[in-house]
């Protein structure tokens, strides 16, 4: 028994160091959705579609960077392909208000696009004198892969270490067994009541449990700190 608990202990502390790590992991060079430098004419704009629709991953941040050489700004507006027609018509169009500005040399931000819509992303130099050049880098730089991995990865670390810690030393008195199991749970989960019932379990006198009760308070604590970084992390 004691070999089957730390073997699916190991695989799943392995699993889920796997899993924790991959939502972290930033797209590779060909994430680079455009890598443009261009010159608008005074009086003009400059549009770039996503060519394709979609063509956008779902739910992965655009990173969005561009600069106007010198001191010189420009209008930058994001639409969709029925509000650019009309905007390109003289027409009333309307625009989405992130990342658009009215006037900006340089932004650097990241945007969620849409999908199943074809996207124009517009340098306007309507009211310009002069020729502007503008070098821009668009890129997925974010995780590719929902943040909720990361989160059932960090489960399985901690489901794996309770498993182990279990494994290694299971009680010897059935008054505690699921008073024990019930802790690891909790501990696993980085839940207060881990923390509680790993504190109960210090008090008693079996030497047994006082074991269980070290291991459920150092995971417990431990799990705690770690999703309340990671919720941290993933909110910035």
């Amino acid at each position: 028994m004691k070999k089957t608990l730390l073997a699916i202990g190991i695989i799943a502390a392995i699993a889920g160091v796997l899993l924790s790590v991959i939502p972290f992991i930033k797209v590779p060079d060909s994430s680079v959705w455009l890598n443009e430098a261009f010159s608008i004419p005074a009086g003009r704009n400059y549009p770039i579609t996503t060519r394709s629709s979609p063509s956008f991953p779902s739910g992965v941040p655009l990173h969005i960077t561009f600069e106007v050489a010198g001191t010189d700004s420009v209008v930058f507006r994001v639409m969709n392909e029925q509000n650019y027609q009309k905007y390109n018509s003289s027409q009333p169009f309307e625009y989405c208000v992130e990342p658009s500005r009215p006037s900006i040399s340089r932004l650097d931000m990241r945007w969620v696009p849409p999908v199943n819509e074809k996207i124009y992303f517009v340098w306007d130099n309507s009211q310009g004198h002069i020729s502007k050049s503008v070098s821009a880098y668009f890129s997925f730089d974010g995780p590719v892969i929902p943040p909720i991995w990361s989160t059932l990865g960090l489960l399985l670390v901690f489901g794996g270490l309770s498993t182990i810690s279990y494994g290694t030393r299971p009680p010897t008195t059935s008054s505690s067994l699921t008073f024990i199991r019930t802790g690891y749970v909790f501990a696993t989960l980085g839940g207060i009541i881990g923390l509680i019932l790993g504190l109960e379990l210090l008090r008693k006198d079996n030497s047994e449990d006082k074991v269980h009760g070290k291991a459920i308070l150092a995971i417990g604590a431990i799990a705690l700190s770690t999703h309340l970084l990671q919720f941290l992390i993933l909110s910035l």
